[in-house]
Protein backbone atom coordinates (compact mmCIF):
# COMPACT_ATOMS: atom_id res chain seq x y z
CA UNK A 1 0.00 0.00 0.00
CA UNK A 2 1.55 3.36 -1.00
CA UNK A 3 2.43 5.80 1.76
CA UNK A 4 0.09 8.79 1.91
CA UNK A 5 1.08 11.78 4.02
CA UNK A 6 -1.42 14.07 5.76
CA UNK A 7 -2.14 17.38 4.08
CA UNK A 8 0.70 19.83 4.76
CA UNK A 9 -0.18 23.16 6.33
CA UNK A 10 1.80 25.36 3.95
CA UNK A 11 0.26 24.38 0.60
CA UNK A 12 -2.81 26.55 1.08
CA UNK A 13 -5.41 23.87 0.44
CA UNK A 14 -8.54 25.95 1.08
CA UNK A 15 -10.32 26.82 3.16
CA UNK A 16 -7.33 26.48 5.48
CA UNK A 17 -4.05 28.43 5.40
CA UNK A 18 -4.62 29.68 1.86
CA UNK A 19 -4.15 33.43 2.35
CA UNK A 20 -7.78 34.04 1.39
CA UNK A 21 -9.84 32.48 4.17
CA UNK A 22 -6.99 32.56 6.69
CA UNK A 23 -3.27 33.44 6.77
CA UNK A 24 -0.83 31.51 4.62
CA UNK A 25 2.39 30.32 6.26
CA UNK A 26 6.01 30.44 5.14
CA UNK A 27 9.09 28.84 6.65
CA UNK A 28 12.32 30.59 5.71
CA UNK A 29 15.73 29.14 6.48
CA UNK A 30 18.81 31.37 6.55
CA UNK A 31 22.25 29.84 6.17
CA UNK A 32 25.74 30.95 5.18
CA UNK A 33 26.48 30.77 1.47
CA UNK A 34 30.22 30.37 1.91
CA UNK A 35 32.37 27.67 3.45
CA UNK A 36 34.37 28.24 6.61
CA UNK A 37 31.65 30.07 8.57
CA UNK A 38 31.19 29.35 12.28
CA UNK A 39 28.08 27.24 12.96
CA UNK A 40 26.77 26.95 16.54
CA UNK A 41 27.29 23.49 18.09
CA UNK A 42 29.19 22.31 14.99
CA UNK A 43 32.32 24.42 14.52
CA UNK A 44 35.32 23.99 16.80
CA UNK A 45 35.76 26.83 19.29
CA UNK A 46 39.49 27.00 18.43
CA UNK A 47 39.07 26.09 14.78
CA UNK A 48 39.35 28.12 11.59
CA UNK A 49 35.65 28.86 11.05
CA UNK A 50 34.84 32.57 11.37
CA UNK A 51 31.86 34.71 12.43
CA UNK A 52 31.37 36.32 9.05
CA UNK A 53 29.79 35.67 5.70
CA UNK A 54 26.57 36.40 3.90
CA UNK A 55 23.21 34.97 4.87
CA UNK A 56 21.21 33.54 1.99
CA UNK A 57 17.45 33.22 2.49
CA UNK A 58 15.54 30.44 0.78
CA UNK A 59 11.85 29.85 1.25
CA UNK A 60 11.40 26.17 1.81
CA UNK A 61 9.20 23.47 3.25
CA UNK A 62 6.10 24.85 1.53
CA UNK A 63 4.93 21.36 0.66
CA UNK A 64 6.19 19.19 3.51
CA UNK A 65 5.38 20.91 6.82
CA UNK A 66 2.68 18.85 8.58
CA UNK A 67 2.61 20.76 11.88
CA UNK A 68 4.06 23.92 13.40
CA UNK A 69 4.13 24.71 17.12
CA UNK A 70 5.40 27.96 18.70
CA UNK A 71 6.07 28.49 22.40
CA UNK A 72 7.19 31.91 23.62
CA UNK A 73 7.24 33.63 27.01
CA UNK A 74 6.33 32.02 30.33
CA UNK A 75 3.41 30.29 32.04
CA UNK A 76 3.14 32.84 34.88
CA UNK A 77 4.51 36.28 35.63
CA UNK A 78 6.55 35.09 38.62
CA UNK A 79 8.48 32.54 36.54
CA UNK A 80 11.61 33.20 34.52
CA UNK A 81 11.30 33.56 30.76
CA UNK A 82 12.53 30.52 28.85
CA UNK A 83 13.95 30.75 25.33
CA UNK A 84 11.19 30.63 22.74
CA UNK A 85 10.81 27.37 20.81
CA UNK A 86 9.56 26.41 17.36
CA UNK A 87 8.75 22.80 16.47
CA UNK A 88 8.14 21.75 12.86
CA UNK A 89 7.03 18.25 11.85
CA UNK A 90 8.06 17.46 8.25
CA UNK A 91 6.90 14.78 5.85
CA UNK A 92 10.12 12.88 5.11
CA UNK A 93 8.80 10.32 2.62
CA UNK A 94 11.28 11.64 0.04
CA UNK A 95 14.17 11.39 2.51
CA UNK A 96 15.24 15.02 2.15
CA UNK A 97 15.15 16.20 5.75
CA UNK A 98 16.93 13.65 7.93
CA UNK A 99 20.33 14.43 9.45
CA UNK A 100 21.84 11.77 7.15
CA UNK A 101 20.12 12.99 3.96
CA UNK A 102 22.23 12.58 0.79
CA UNK A 103 19.86 14.02 -1.80
CA UNK A 104 17.33 16.77 -2.30
CA UNK A 105 17.43 20.58 -2.25
CA UNK A 106 19.13 20.81 1.16
CA UNK A 107 22.49 19.23 0.45
CA UNK A 108 25.36 21.68 0.91
CA UNK A 109 27.73 22.03 -2.05
CA UNK A 110 30.58 22.56 0.43
CA UNK A 111 30.48 19.39 2.50
CA UNK A 112 27.64 17.27 1.00
CA UNK A 113 25.76 17.38 4.28
CA UNK A 114 22.28 18.71 4.89
CA UNK A 115 22.00 22.47 5.32
CA UNK A 116 19.32 21.82 7.94
CA UNK A 117 21.84 21.60 10.74
CA UNK A 118 22.21 23.10 14.20
CA UNK A 119 22.81 26.83 14.06
CA UNK A 120 20.92 27.81 10.91
CA UNK A 121 18.30 30.52 11.38
CA UNK A 122 14.60 29.74 10.91
CA UNK A 123 11.60 32.04 10.57
CA UNK A 124 7.92 31.12 10.65
CA UNK A 125 5.69 33.86 9.27
CA UNK A 126 2.02 34.29 8.48
CA UNK A 127 0.79 36.43 5.59
CA UNK A 128 -2.62 38.11 5.64
CA UNK A 129 -4.00 40.93 3.50
CA UNK A 130 -0.65 41.28 1.69
CA UNK A 131 1.26 41.83 4.93
CA UNK A 132 3.73 39.27 6.27
CA UNK A 133 4.08 38.90 10.05
CA UNK A 134 6.96 36.81 11.44
CA UNK A 135 5.71 35.05 14.57
CA UNK A 136 8.98 33.30 15.41
CA UNK A 137 12.69 33.58 14.64
CA UNK A 138 15.39 31.38 16.14
CA UNK A 139 18.19 28.88 15.60
CA UNK A 140 17.78 25.24 14.62
CA UNK A 141 18.73 23.12 17.62
CA UNK A 142 17.58 19.55 16.96
CA UNK A 143 16.75 17.44 13.91
CA UNK A 144 15.04 14.20 14.97
CA UNK A 145 13.91 11.54 12.46
CA UNK A 146 10.93 9.32 13.28
CA UNK A 147 10.65 6.08 11.32
CA UNK A 148 8.06 4.47 13.59
CA UNK A 149 5.01 5.94 11.88
CA UNK A 150 3.29 5.02 8.62
CA UNK A 151 4.59 8.28 7.22
CA UNK A 152 8.29 8.89 7.98
CA UNK A 153 8.72 12.31 9.56
CA UNK A 154 11.48 14.57 10.82
CA UNK A 155 10.97 16.98 13.72
CA UNK A 156 12.89 20.25 13.62
CA UNK A 157 13.26 22.15 16.90
CA UNK A 158 14.52 25.73 17.02
CA UNK A 159 15.30 27.89 20.07
CA UNK A 160 15.45 31.67 19.97
CA UNK A 161 18.44 33.90 20.67
CA UNK A 162 17.64 34.13 24.39
CA UNK A 163 19.28 30.71 24.71
CA UNK A 164 22.50 32.19 23.32
CA UNK A 165 22.39 35.06 25.80
CA UNK A 166 21.66 32.69 28.69
CA UNK A 167 24.36 30.17 27.88
CA UNK A 168 27.40 32.33 27.22
CA UNK A 169 29.75 33.09 30.12
CA UNK A 170 30.10 36.71 31.19
CA UNK A 171 33.79 37.52 31.88
CA UNK A 172 34.87 38.80 35.30
CA UNK A 173 35.65 42.50 35.81
CA UNK A 174 38.39 43.29 38.34
CA UNK A 175 38.18 45.68 40.01
CA UNK A 176 34.42 46.12 39.68
CA UNK A 177 33.41 49.03 37.45
CA UNK A 178 30.48 50.90 35.93
CA UNK A 179 28.92 52.08 39.20
CA UNK A 180 25.80 54.13 38.45
CA UNK A 181 25.37 52.60 35.01
CA UNK A 182 21.75 52.44 33.87
CA UNK A 183 19.99 49.17 33.21
CA UNK A 184 19.78 49.97 29.49
CA UNK A 185 23.51 50.57 29.21
CA UNK A 186 24.37 47.45 31.20
CA UNK A 187 22.04 45.19 29.23
CA UNK A 188 23.61 46.32 25.95
CA UNK A 189 27.18 46.15 27.25
CA UNK A 190 26.79 42.68 28.72
CA UNK A 191 25.10 41.44 25.54
CA UNK A 192 28.17 42.56 23.62
CA UNK A 193 30.49 41.04 26.23
CA UNK A 194 28.92 37.59 25.84
CA UNK A 195 29.10 37.83 22.06
CA UNK A 196 25.44 38.50 21.39
CA UNK A 197 24.90 40.46 18.17
CA UNK A 198 27.86 39.03 16.27
CA UNK A 199 25.64 37.06 13.91
CA UNK A 200 23.88 39.06 11.19
CA UNK A 201 20.31 38.58 12.44
CA UNK A 202 20.91 39.20 16.16
CA UNK A 203 19.43 42.61 17.02
CA UNK A 204 18.46 44.61 20.12
CA UNK A 205 15.36 46.35 21.43
CA UNK A 206 16.43 47.84 24.76
CA UNK A 207 14.09 50.39 26.28
CA UNK A 208 14.79 53.23 28.70
CA UNK A 209 15.76 51.28 31.82
CA UNK A 210 17.13 54.22 33.77
CA UNK A 211 17.66 53.26 37.42
CA UNK A 212 21.36 53.41 38.46
CA UNK A 213 23.06 50.12 39.29
CA UNK A 214 25.83 48.91 41.56
CA UNK A 215 29.35 48.40 40.25
CA UNK A 216 29.67 45.40 37.96
CA UNK A 217 32.08 42.63 38.97
CA UNK A 218 31.37 40.54 35.89
CA UNK A 219 30.87 36.81 36.11
CA UNK A 220 27.20 37.49 36.65
CA UNK A 221 27.64 41.08 37.74
CA UNK A 222 25.49 40.94 40.87
CA UNK A 223 26.76 37.92 42.74
CA UNK A 224 23.98 35.65 41.51
CA UNK A 225 25.76 33.62 38.83
CA UNK A 226 27.96 33.67 35.78
CA UNK A 227 25.94 34.19 32.59
CA UNK A 228 24.10 36.94 30.78
CA UNK A 229 20.84 35.57 32.19
CA UNK A 230 21.75 36.64 35.72
CA UNK A 231 22.41 40.20 34.64
CA UNK A 232 19.28 40.72 32.56
CA UNK A 233 17.10 39.04 35.21
CA UNK A 234 18.38 41.40 37.90
CA UNK A 235 17.93 44.45 35.66
CA UNK A 236 14.33 43.57 34.80
CA UNK A 237 13.46 42.67 38.41
CA UNK A 238 14.85 45.98 39.67
CA UNK A 239 12.54 47.84 37.28
CA UNK A 240 9.42 45.69 37.57
CA UNK A 241 10.03 45.25 33.85
CA UNK A 242 10.47 42.33 31.49
CA UNK A 243 12.91 40.76 29.03
CA UNK A 244 12.46 38.35 26.12
CA UNK A 245 13.38 37.81 22.48
CA UNK A 246 10.54 39.23 20.40
CA UNK A 247 8.82 37.62 17.42
CA UNK A 248 11.30 39.40 15.11
CA UNK A 249 14.24 37.87 16.95
CA UNK A 250 15.34 41.02 18.82
CA UNK A 251 16.75 40.75 22.35
CA UNK A 252 14.35 42.95 24.33
CA UNK A 253 14.64 44.58 27.77
CA UNK A 254 11.84 46.93 28.84
CA UNK A 255 11.13 49.07 31.94
CA UNK A 256 7.98 48.86 34.03
CA UNK A 257 6.54 51.92 32.30
CA UNK A 258 6.24 49.92 29.08
CA UNK A 259 3.09 48.28 30.43
CA UNK A 260 1.27 51.60 30.22
CA UNK A 261 2.19 52.24 26.60
CA UNK A 262 0.57 49.06 25.28
CA UNK A 263 -2.89 49.32 23.78
CA UNK A 264 -5.57 46.65 23.89
CA UNK A 265 -5.11 44.36 20.89
CA UNK A 266 -7.94 41.84 21.34
CA UNK A 267 -11.22 41.27 23.18
CA UNK A 268 -12.11 37.69 24.13
CA UNK A 269 -15.12 36.21 25.90
CA UNK A 270 -16.83 32.89 26.59
CA UNK A 271 -19.50 33.64 23.96
CA UNK A 272 -19.48 34.92 20.38
CA UNK A 273 -21.75 37.91 21.09
CA UNK A 274 -19.87 39.88 23.74
CA UNK A 275 -16.39 39.97 22.18
CA UNK A 276 -14.33 39.68 19.00
CA UNK A 277 -13.18 36.11 19.71
CA UNK A 278 -14.96 33.28 21.50
CA UNK A 279 -12.81 31.41 24.00
CA UNK A 280 -12.75 27.61 23.97
CA UNK A 281 -10.96 27.32 27.31
CA UNK A 282 -10.61 29.88 30.10
CA UNK A 283 -8.44 29.10 33.13
CA UNK A 284 -9.10 31.17 36.25
CA UNK A 285 -6.39 31.15 38.90
CA UNK A 286 -7.04 32.42 42.46
CA UNK A 287 -3.43 33.67 42.23
CA UNK A 288 -2.16 31.59 45.16
CA UNK A 289 0.86 30.57 43.06
CA UNK A 290 1.85 34.21 42.51
CA UNK A 291 0.56 35.51 45.87
CA UNK A 292 3.03 37.43 48.04
CA UNK A 293 2.44 40.13 50.66
CA UNK A 294 6.03 40.73 51.70
CA UNK A 295 9.13 41.30 49.60
CA UNK A 296 12.87 41.29 50.15
CA UNK A 297 14.97 43.16 47.60
CA UNK A 298 18.52 41.85 47.53
CA UNK A 299 21.43 43.94 46.23
CA UNK A 300 24.61 41.91 46.33
CA UNK A 301 26.59 42.89 49.47
CA UNK A 302 24.26 45.74 50.51
CA UNK A 303 21.60 45.42 53.19
CA UNK A 304 18.36 43.88 51.96
CA UNK A 305 15.36 46.18 51.71
CA UNK A 306 12.01 44.74 52.83
CA UNK A 307 8.41 45.83 52.55
CA UNK A 308 5.01 44.33 53.32
CA UNK A 309 1.31 44.95 52.73
CA UNK A 310 0.14 45.90 56.21
CA UNK A 311 -3.50 45.03 55.53
CA UNK A 312 -2.78 41.67 53.93
CA UNK A 313 -0.39 40.38 56.60
CA UNK A 314 -3.08 40.94 59.27
CA UNK A 315 -5.56 38.61 57.58
CA UNK A 316 -3.49 36.34 55.32
CA UNK A 317 -0.43 34.11 55.74
CA UNK A 318 2.84 35.97 55.23
CA UNK A 319 4.50 34.91 51.97
CA UNK A 320 7.79 36.58 51.11
CA UNK A 321 9.02 37.17 47.58
CA UNK A 322 12.82 37.43 47.25
CA UNK A 323 13.90 39.74 44.43
CA UNK A 324 17.60 39.79 43.43
CA UNK A 325 18.53 43.15 41.85
CA UNK A 326 21.55 45.37 41.22
CA UNK A 327 19.93 48.63 42.37
CA UNK A 328 22.39 51.18 43.76
CA UNK A 329 19.85 53.47 45.43
CA UNK A 330 18.13 52.68 48.72
CA UNK A 331 15.14 54.74 47.60
CA UNK A 332 14.82 52.77 44.36
CA UNK A 333 15.11 49.50 46.29
CA UNK A 334 12.42 50.60 48.78
CA UNK A 335 10.13 51.65 45.96
CA UNK A 336 10.43 48.36 44.09
CA UNK A 337 10.06 46.41 47.36
CA UNK A 338 6.72 48.11 48.01
CA UNK A 339 5.64 47.33 44.46
CA UNK A 340 6.30 43.60 44.81
CA UNK A 341 4.80 43.43 48.34
CA UNK A 342 1.49 44.99 47.30
CA UNK A 343 0.99 43.97 43.68
CA UNK A 344 -0.23 40.41 44.38
CA UNK A 345 -1.07 40.64 48.07
CA UNK A 346 -4.72 39.54 47.70
CA UNK A 347 -5.57 36.13 46.14
CA UNK A 348 -8.39 37.34 43.92
CA UNK A 349 -9.47 35.39 40.80
CA UNK A 350 -7.33 36.21 37.77
CA UNK A 351 -7.02 34.90 34.23
CA UNK A 352 -4.21 32.36 33.96
CA UNK A 353 -4.73 31.45 30.29
CA UNK A 354 -7.18 31.58 27.40
CA UNK A 355 -7.30 29.22 24.42
CA UNK A 356 -9.30 29.42 21.21
CA UNK A 357 -9.51 28.40 17.56
CA UNK A 358 -8.12 31.25 15.47
CA UNK A 359 -9.41 30.06 12.09
CA UNK A 360 -12.56 31.96 11.19
CA UNK A 361 -11.65 35.10 13.16
CA UNK A 362 -10.99 37.03 9.97
CA UNK A 363 -11.18 40.48 11.51
CA UNK A 364 -8.53 39.61 14.10
CA UNK A 365 -5.89 37.84 12.01
CA UNK A 366 -3.59 40.88 11.86
CA UNK A 367 -3.81 41.39 15.63
CA UNK A 368 -3.18 37.70 16.32
CA UNK A 369 -0.14 37.59 14.06
CA UNK A 370 1.37 40.82 15.42
CA UNK A 371 0.67 40.21 19.13
CA UNK A 372 3.77 40.50 21.28
CA UNK A 373 4.64 39.55 24.84
CA UNK A 374 3.40 42.31 27.15
CA UNK A 375 0.56 43.36 24.84
CA UNK A 376 -2.88 43.83 26.41
CA UNK A 377 -6.06 41.92 25.78
CA UNK A 378 -9.46 42.00 27.45
CA UNK A 379 -11.33 38.93 28.73
CA UNK A 380 -14.97 38.68 29.79
CA UNK A 381 -16.55 35.73 31.59
CA UNK A 382 -20.37 35.65 31.44
CA UNK A 383 -21.31 32.26 32.85
CA UNK A 384 -21.78 31.77 36.62
CA UNK A 385 -20.86 35.38 37.43
CA UNK A 386 -19.88 38.20 35.10
CA UNK A 387 -16.25 39.30 35.31
CA UNK A 388 -13.94 41.31 33.06
CA UNK A 389 -10.15 41.45 33.19
CA UNK A 390 -7.52 43.50 31.39
CA UNK A 391 -4.57 41.18 30.89
CA UNK A 392 -0.95 41.36 29.79
CA UNK A 393 0.34 38.62 27.52
CA UNK A 394 2.90 36.52 29.41
CA UNK A 395 3.05 33.60 26.99
CA UNK A 396 2.06 33.00 23.34
CA UNK A 397 1.43 29.51 21.99
CA UNK A 398 0.50 28.66 18.39
CA UNK A 399 -0.44 25.12 17.31
CA UNK A 400 -0.91 25.03 13.54
CA UNK A 401 -2.28 21.82 12.00
CA UNK A 402 -3.68 21.11 8.52
CA UNK A 403 -7.24 22.02 9.54
CA UNK A 404 -6.79 24.21 12.64
CA UNK A 405 -4.85 27.04 14.26
CA UNK A 406 -5.11 26.86 18.03
CA UNK A 407 -3.86 29.85 20.00
CA UNK A 408 -3.22 30.06 23.74
CA UNK A 409 -2.28 33.16 25.73
CA UNK A 410 -0.85 32.93 29.24
CA UNK A 411 -1.90 36.01 31.16
CA UNK A 412 -1.23 38.30 34.09
CA UNK A 413 -3.27 41.25 35.37
CA UNK A 414 -2.25 44.62 33.98
CA UNK A 415 -1.19 47.23 36.52
CA UNK A 416 -3.89 49.90 36.46
CA UNK A 417 -2.32 52.03 39.20
CA UNK A 418 1.21 53.32 38.76
CA UNK A 419 3.59 50.98 40.55
CA UNK A 420 5.67 53.76 42.00
CA UNK A 421 3.26 56.20 43.56
CA UNK A 422 1.81 58.03 40.57
CA UNK A 423 -1.80 58.49 39.54
CA UNK A 424 -4.02 55.72 38.24
CA UNK A 425 -3.53 54.83 34.58
CA UNK A 426 -6.25 55.49 32.00
CA UNK A 427 -7.90 52.25 30.84
CA UNK A 428 -10.28 52.13 27.89
CA UNK A 429 -13.89 51.31 28.84
CA UNK A 430 -13.03 51.63 32.54
CA UNK A 431 -11.65 55.12 33.25
CA UNK A 432 -13.81 58.27 33.12
CA UNK A 433 -13.10 60.51 30.14
CA UNK A 434 -12.99 63.56 32.43
CA UNK A 435 -11.49 61.75 35.39
CA UNK A 436 -8.06 61.87 37.02
CA UNK A 437 -6.51 58.82 35.34
CA UNK A 438 -3.51 59.62 33.16
CA UNK A 439 -2.03 58.25 29.94
CA UNK A 440 1.42 57.71 31.40
CA UNK A 441 3.23 56.11 34.28
CA UNK A 442 4.80 57.47 37.47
Amino acid sequence: MPISAPAPILTGAGPYHDGIHSPSWTVTVYYYAVAGVFILDRSLLDGTDVLSGTWVAQQVLTTDVLEAHVRRGRARENLSVDPGELTLVLDNVAGWYGPDATMGPWISPYDNRTLLRAGVYIELAGTWASTTYPIYRGYLSDLVPNYDTEVPTVTLVAIDALAQYFARTYPAISPPAYYGETGSARAARVANAVGFGLLPLETFNIGSVSRPLLADAGGGGTGTGGTGKDVVSDIAAGEGGRYYVDRLGAFTVLPHSDVYTRTQKLYLADNDVTADIQIDALTIDPSLRSYANQSRVQRSSLVDITASDATSVLTMPTVELVVPTALASDDDAAQIATYYATRRSQPTPRVASVAFEALGNVGNYAALLSLELGDRFKVTQTYDVSRTWICATEGILHDILPDSWQVTFNAAPVDIVSAFGGQSIFTLDTSLLDGMDVLGAF
